[in-house]
């Protein structure tokens, strides 16, 4: 929550699974991972669509990205 971006970075990316679970990739920073724990429940909110999605944390990367610093986190949706 209230990350800057620049344009052109990509926010989160959104995708299916074989098994049709949805999955939402998203970065996190080093201060916000330390806080998340695998398994645990997730809310996103997505302003543009006054939706909000639950899910649980499916894995969390263990290193971050070269370019932006940032955590990927895995979140599959709840259907």
């Amino acid at each position: 929550e209230g990350e800057q971006v620049s344009g052109g970075m990509v926010v989160l990316t959104v995708s299916s699974t074989a098994n049709k679970d949805w999955i939402i990739k998203c970065g996190v920073t080093d201060k916000d991972r330390a806080r998340i724990n695998g398994g645990e429940r997730a809310e996103i909110s997505f302003d543009a669509i006054h939706q909000t999605l639950s899910g649980k944390v499916k894995s969390m990367a263990q290193g971050s990205d070269s370019g932006s610093g940032l955590f990927q986190l895995e979140i599959a949706i709840n259907p």
